[in-house]
């Protein structure tokens, strides 16, 4: 009998997508979807999970045939990136959109050793110039841009 083998980090991060895809989709089906012409709630999760379950089995067909190992994870970095993301969290309501883009790019770069400030403020700054593009401009959404209510 012959034995397949996989790239263990590949192979448990495709499986870790198409399950949270399958869990979207299985999740959205409770929800109308709608006809082309008018969609419903249910239609974009659930393109979504398919999606995702389409990538996430990608994933695994292409850890077959390759070998690794599994790598100790990078718990500062992913700490850090956590921190970052409660920090946007809490300060979107309090101080706006651009303040808590800002905030929370400077802390994310702590997660890598090479802290570059220069490069640092060009993405935060255009990061916050897309946000604001995409999510005020384009779709209209009530989000603050630069408040100080306390």
């Amino acid at each position: 009998m012959r034995s397949i083998r996989l790239e263990p980090t590949d192979a448990i991060g495709g499986v870790l997508v198409t399950l949270i895809g399958l869990v979207t989709a299985g999740i959205s089906s409770q929800y109308p979807i709608g006809r082309i012409s008018n969609i419903g709630p249910g239609a974009f999760p659930l393109a979504l999970g398919i999606i995702m379950v389409l990538l996430g089995l990608g994933i695994i067909a292409g850890s077959v045939g390759r070998t690794g190992s599994i790598r100790q994870p990078n718990w500062r970095a992913a700490g850090v990136v956590m921190l970052s993301l409660t920090c946007f969290a809490l300060l979107i309501g309090s101080f706006g959109l651009v303040p808590a883009i800002l905030v929370s790019a400077f802390i994310a770069r702590f997660a890598d050793n090479r802290f570059h400030f220069g490069r640092v403020f060009i993405l935060a700054c255009s990061l916050a110039l897309l946000c604001w593009l995409i999510f005020i401009a384009l779709l209209g959404l009530p989000i603050p841009v630069l408040e100080l209510s306390l």
